[in-house]
């Protein structure tokens, strides 16, 4: 069939195939609907939706120039659930201090937070400063994550730090660093110091001063 294909010619022709000789362009200006499997191997212009329940095979370059929604996932490298991207999402939170014994922070600076979460993976970044630490005490952790840790045994996941108040000596002796990391099943960022001599504590109530600012980065397998 060459030329024009009129509409009447191929409504209600179920099982006939409609071939675009080589050279030519088939343009769908309106809706299509297709049944079956779409073979595609050059290009197809469509000013239209297509609604396809079948399966599409592409065997040239796919150019999509809008939004492409996949509410089942794509699948990239194989077909099974190991390879299915299903999640991705960009967002803001707020970072705030938690503690082990009650007590808040009475007045902050800036609390920016930022995610981005792609699959089961969070990465996080926060900036948040304290100018009145009001009447919190005990262990200090990173409160306001949008995700808890993956439930897994053993699996701790650490992160990087900046502090720029260095607490009393009741935390650190002598040479020191500060480490962060999430524990299982958590929905919080634990803060530890490092002392000179190879042990660990957990950094609390006596590490904040009036102007204590904080920036953190981390990476975690989300629940």
């Amino acid at each position: 069939m060459t030329g024009i294909v009129k509409t009447d010619q191929i409504q209600g022709a179920q099982g006939t195939t409609v071939t675009v000789p080589t050279g030519n362009t088939l343009a769908v200006t309106s809706n299509a609907t297709v049944g079956g499997t779409l073979g595609v191997t050059g290009n197809t212009t469509m000013g239209g939706t297509a609604a396809i329940t079948g399966n599409t095979t592409v065997g040239g370059t796919l150019v999509n120039t809008g939004l492409i929604t996949a509410s089942a996932g794509v699948a990239i490298g194989g077909t099974g659930s190991a390879n299915t991207l299903d999640d991705y999402e960009e967002g803001t939170w707020t970072p705030v201090w938690s503690s082990s014994s009650g007590g808040s922070v009475n007045s902050y600076g800036p609390q920016v937070g930022v995610y981005t979460k792609v699959g089961n993976m969070v990465h996080l970044a926060c900036y948040m400063a304290t100018s009145d630490k009001g009447s919190i005490s005990g262990t200090l952790s990173v409160a306001g994550l949008p995700f808890a840790s993956e439930d897994r045994t053993s699996l701790y996941q650490s992160g990087s730090i900046w502090m720029n108040t260095i607490p009393d000596g009741s935390d650190f002796d002598g040479d020191f660093h500060i480490q962060i990391y999430m524990a299982p099943n958590n929905d919080k960022i634990a803060l530890q110091s490092l002392d000179g001599d190879g042990g660990t504590a957990n950094l609390t109530h006596t590490s904040l001063t009036t102007n204590t600012d904080l920036m953190i980065n981390i990476s975690y397998r989300a629940a």
